[in-house]
């Protein structure tokens, strides 16, 4: 049962003071403003509160070397080898030579059978230029991306014009016919049974024989209504003006689509290619080189990098990650052909079962950044959600009440920023990360630490894998998963960013 908070009368003064939760980090600082309203203290007493500020910036080191010398080009067996280096025994197989190797036209020529030398070139060219940068450079990742391209693309890597919104208005009223399950499925949820199926979709009749187009498909408006912004997909992709679901439909070697998708990507573009295609968005859908890239980042930022490696499942982890699974008019969806032309071609093509990479030396060599989106708020904490890069780590973040203040003692949040984080080992608080930049100084001592509730705060971050009103849960676990990756990651580079977009 759990025990009731009490409070205590202090000898001294007779005030009341609520009482640190236990085992958490606040219970070892000074006393908060609150708790000294109306008190006089002593210089003495004041010093004795100062904490250690120490604190430690990378990652921990050995003490002392290994006093195991194996004989190069052999491998004996040691007697009494500790679990660490069994452990670092293993990491040293390597990273698969393959991984790093730059993709060449006669791979692809086996995949895109019917495109071009000088189109398979620019590919080529532009893969290999960013697959570093894009953590793509694995036999698992290069297999992935071309088994979607292949699919989306076509064997001779047209780009076309953008996805086609040519749609019979019968198919758009009910769906189209699965013909192996004798069943429709819906193409648009605008449309389903919507009579304005047949006043933009394409009608078509048999005249002698014949088929005959009696009104062509409006395109143009069909996109704008499926994917506009007052639509399902609309919403999901991000759309906000009345023409977005045209400019911003499926174009490049993976079909990028809605604005959000195209905003994101657009940090890419500019950066290696100084192109902006929010501005110009037929740029993906002419450009091979930008069609490429998109596409690359369109991996990088849903984390699909991440997801590629070490898995054969494309229809199950890939595919829904990519896109929505169409039926096809030979009764198979575009799953399907994906997931067959991994297993029979791009899985053997880049030797995705004799690679031997591990997902810890690609994630060694980045940065560790913790970001934190402020979402809920009210007169006692702020609550955000929390990830860190590269990972799948998710969880919250509780800290105090706003609005931001960079001045110390007030009881309130730190300001929407990117900081920078160091170890803290003081003399009572150890192994927690501290955050600061030029306008929150080191010494404000803003660490990162567990804790459930805003008293337990004190103006520092409380992560949590669950949350409640001015509450996070399981604070120890998501603490321990922070600390193990900031340890694995080291904090060279490392940054907190926080932002808002509150929900309340």
């Amino acid at each position: 049962m759990r025990k009731k908070k009490r409070y205590y009368k202090t000898n001294t003064h007779n005030l009341k003071h609520r009482k640190k939760s236990k085992d958490f980090p606040a219970e070892h600082k000074p006393r908060s403003k609150k708790e000294e309203k109306g008190v006089f203290r002593s210089i003495s007493e004041t010093i004795d509160e100062i904490w250690d500020w120490a604190e430690t910036q990378g990652t921990a080191q050995r003490d002392k070397p290994h006093t195991i010398e194996i004989p190069e080009g052999k491998s004996p067996a040691v007697i009494g080898k500790t679990k660490v280096e069994k452990k670092e025994e293993k990491k040293a197989v390597g990273k698969c030579p393959n991984c790093d190797k730059d993709i060449t036209v006669a791979e692809l020529k086996q995949i895109f059978t019917k495109a071009d030398d000088n189109k398979l070139k620019q590919i080529v060219d532009t893969y290999n230029k960013y697959m570093k940068p894009l953590n793509m450079n694995t036999c698992w990742n290069k297999a992935h991306f071309f088994a979607q391209a292949a699919v989306e693309s076509g064997l001779s890597f047209t780009l076309k014009k953008g996805e086609s919104f040519d749609y019979l208005a019968d198919d758009l009223y009910k769906g189209r016919l699965n013909p192996k399950t004798n069943k429709y499925k819906i193409i648009f949820s605008y449309f389903y049974k919507n009579s304005e199926s047949y006043l933009y979709g394409r009608k078509e009749e048999f005249k002698n024989h014949k088929k005959i187009i009696t009104q062509k498909a409006n395109q143009e408006m069909i996109a704008n209504l499926a994917y506009g912004p007052n639509s399902a997909m609309g919403k999901t992709l991000g759309n906000t003006g009345k023409e977005d679901g045209w400019n911003f439909r499926g174009k490049g070697c993976i079909q990028l689509t809605g604005r959000g998708n195209y905003e994101a990507a657009n940090k890419y573009t500019l950066k290696y290619e100084n192109v902006n295609i929010l501005n110009n968005s037929d740029t993906v859908a002419t450009d091979i080189k930008i069609a490429v890239l998109t596409s690359m980042a369109f991996f990088d930022y849903n984390k699909i990098n991440k997801i590629a490696n070490g898995t054969k499942n494309v229809k199950g982890k890939i595919c829904p990650k990519v896109g929505k699974n169409v039926t096809l008019a030979n009764g198979k969806t575009n799953y399907d052909e994906k997931q067959e032309i991994f297993d029979e071609k791009t899985s053997k093509i880049f030797k995705i079962d004799s690679c031997n990479f591990t997902e810890e030396e690609q994630s060694n060599n980045k940065p560790f950044i913790i970001r934190l989106v402020r979402k809920w708020q009210t007169n006692k904490s702020t609550i955000g959600e929390v990830s860190i890069d590269d990972t799948d780590i998710k969880g919250y973040i509780l800290e105090e009440k706003g609005p931001d203040t960079t001045t110390s003692g007030k009881e309130q949040r730190i300001p929407v920023g990117t900081y920078n984080i160091v170890w803290h080992n003081g003399k009572k608080i150890k192994n927690v990360l501290k955050v600061y930049n030029n306008d929150v100084p080191i010494e404000r001592a803003i660490l990162i630490h567990k804790g459930n509730i805003a008293e337990d705060t004190e103006g520092c971050l409380l992560p949590g894998l669950t949350k409640e009103i001015d509450k996070v849960n399981r604070s120890k676990e998501m603490f321990n998963k922070i600390i193990a990756e900031a340890k694995k990651r080291g904090l060279t580079n490392s940054k907190l960013i926080i932002t808002a977009n509150y929900e309340n």
